[in-house]
C-alpha cells in the first residue's frame, strides 16, 4: 500500500528549460542576495513578465538548513499558491537547465517602497496610511496561508501604475 502512496503522493516533474529560448530578456530590473530578475518577452505568450533566477550555490546552502523530513515547498510553489491583489503573481516555475530555480512573474512598472521613503513625494504623503494598510493585507493574507516572508523591508514592496502595493520576494 506504501507503494500506491508514495507513487500518487510525488510531486509533478518539473521540465527543465532553457531560459534565452523561453524568454527574451530585456534587462535586468533587480537584484537580491539570492537571485537576478529581468524584465522579460515570455516567446509563447507574448507577454511581458518578470523572470526570477534563484542563485545555484546560495539556494542549495540556504535549503541545506532544512531537514529533508519537513518537505519545506520550494520557493516556486509557494509563490504560485498565493493569490492576492497586494501580492506579486507568480504565473509559474521551473528549473534552468543548469539547475537553477526560475520564477515567472507579473512584472510591477512601478517604484519600490524604498525609493518613496527617501523622496518623500506626494504619492508617499498622500497615500502612506492606505499603503500600509495594503501592506498590512498582503502580509496577513501570507500568514494566513500558514507562510512566512522572512524578509519584508522597504525594497521588497513595489507600487504599480495605480499605486497599489505589490510586496515581491
Amino acid at each position: 500500500m506504501s507503494f500506491f502512496k508514495n507513487l500518487f503522493n510525488k510531486k509533478p516533474r518539473i521540465q527543465k528549460i532553457e531560459l534565452a529560448r523561453r524568454f527574451d530578456l530585456v534587462g535586468r530590473v533587480g537584484q537580491g542576495s539570492m537571485s537576478k530578475v529581468w524584465k522579460a518577452r515570455d516567446t509563447m505568450s507574448g507577454k511581458v513578465v518578470a523572470v526570477k533566477v534563484l542563485d545555484l550555490e546560495k539556494t542549495k546552502k540556504f535549503e541545506s538548513r532544512f531537514k529533508a523530513e519537513l518537505k519545506k515547498p520550494s520557493e516556486g510553489e509557494v509563490a504560485v499558491a498565493l493569490k492576492h491583489p497586494f501580492v506579486v503573481k507568480t504565473h509559474e516555475y521551473g528549473y534552468t537547465l543548469e539547475g537553477e530555480q526560475f520564477l515567472v512573474m507579473e512584472f510591477v512598472d512601478g517604484v519600490s517602497l524604498s525609493f518613496l521613503i527617501e523622496v518623500q513625494n506626494e504619492v508617499m504623503q498622500g497615500h502612506r496610511v492606505r499603503l500600509m494598510v495594503e501592506l498590512g493585507e498582503a502580509i496577513e493574507y501570507v500568514h494566513q496561508q500558514n507562510y512566512i516572508h522572512r524578509d519584508i523591508c522597504p525594497r521588497n514592496v513595489v507600487l504599480d501604475s495605480e499605486h497599489r502595493i505589490k510586496l515581491i520576494d
